[in-house]
């Protein structure tokens, strides 16, 4: 019956999760570096979202960019500066090798945001490949750039505006050095890599086999990976949400 509803009306269901994910990607700035009121007014935002329903997916990606940016420079000219280097890096690799994954990087976020973001490799190992961890490597890298903006935002702001030089170095040295960060990325391309192979082998039931092994590789990637770094974790935390994801 979904199947037959979509062929029917997909295009006006596309439309409907386009305008659902535009929306909870400018909430998700919004709550997290809610620094400027113009990108902030749940008006603007709505707005937005009508807009980014009407325009292609990648003009979502590229409108909740210019947000993010015009937050950054409410807070910090330096920290600005360095979002719009590391998008630009980003955007070149992405539109270069995986243009049509652009929905990724728009969940990625909101994935973290729900405290589940290991669904989006396991999704993608089943119904995507080993290029979609390009995207969900970048999109990782964006929710942890606007998790320092949301946690610093404040100690940057009163630094003033004459110090952009030391804002950017500061803000480079604290997202390009976070192991937690890089921890995550590593952790989420094994578990792509892991369901991707599970669920190409001929037995039964190889997509739920791949779903199991696919979670508990991020969970021990994780583990291991936070003793060596001696980064704290909590377990139950870890375990709960990779049932979640499941």
């Amino acid at each position: 019956y979904l199947v037959k509803y979509y062929g029917k009306y997909s295009r006006y269901v596309d439309k409907a999760i386009q305008f659902v994910l535009a929306l909870l990607t400018f909430t998700f700035i919004n709550q997290n570096v809610g620094f400027s009121e113009l990108t902030s007014n749940p008006i603007m935002t709505i707005i937005l979202s009508v807009i980014c329903m009407l325009l292609p997916m990648q003009m979502t990606v590229i409108l909740a960019t210019v947000a993010t940016l015009i937050q950054f420079y409410t807070v910090s000219a330096g920290m600005a500066v360095l979002a719009l280097a590391l998008f630009l890096i980003m955007y070149v690799f992405y539109f270069r090798f995986t243009p049509k994954h652009t929905i990724i990087l728009l969940l990625v976020p909101i994935a973290y945001m729900l405290k589940i973001p290991v669904v989006i490799p396991i999704l993608y190992g089943l119904i995507g490949g080993p290029v979609c961890i390009l995207p969900i490597s970048m999109g990782t890298m964006i929710y942890y750039m606007i998790d320092f903006g949301k946690s610093n935002g404040t100690l940057l702001q009163t630094a003033g505006k004459t110090k952009v030089l030391e804002q950017v170095a500061t803000y480079a040295q604290q997202l390009l050095t976070n192991r937690v960060m890089w921890c995550m990325i590593i952790a989420m391309a094994i578990s792509l890599l892991l369901v991707h192979s599970v669920r190409k082998m001929s037995v039964d039931y190889s997509w739920e086999i791949a779903i199991i092994a696919g979670a508990l590789g991020n969970i021990n990637v994780l583990a291991y990976g936070y003793i060596i770094m001696d980064i704290q974790l909590s377990y139950i935390a870890l375990i709960v949400e990779s049932l979640v994801a499941i």
